[in-house]
């Protein structure tokens, strides 16, 4: 079985999530209040660093969709690792 680059990520997450399930969600609604305001960072920016800023709140975005469906993307996980 072939390890993607965020496996362990998301196994932690989900394991975090189940065993600290009110800290996990007052962490997620704090990622992402940061996540919106990186995006509103890039919307008032300035020209020559747009790109930056563009990279930035797309990580930040994919980084709370990523934790945010960590206990379906463990559980694919686990589903290929018994295949």
């Amino acid at each position: 079985m072939t390890v993607g680059p965020d496996d362990q990520l998301i196994n932690a997450a989900a394991f975090l999530r189940r065993v600290a399930s009110r800290e996990w969600e007052a962490f997620m609604t704090a990622l992402a209040r940061h996540a919106d305001r990186i995006k509103d960072d890039c919307i008032k920016c300035a020209p020559e660093v747009v790109l930056t800023a563009q990279g930035r709140a797309k990580h930040a975005t994919e980084l709370v969709t990523l934790l945010g469906n960590c206990d379906e993307l463990a559980r694919k996980l686990e589903t290929r690792a018994n295949k």
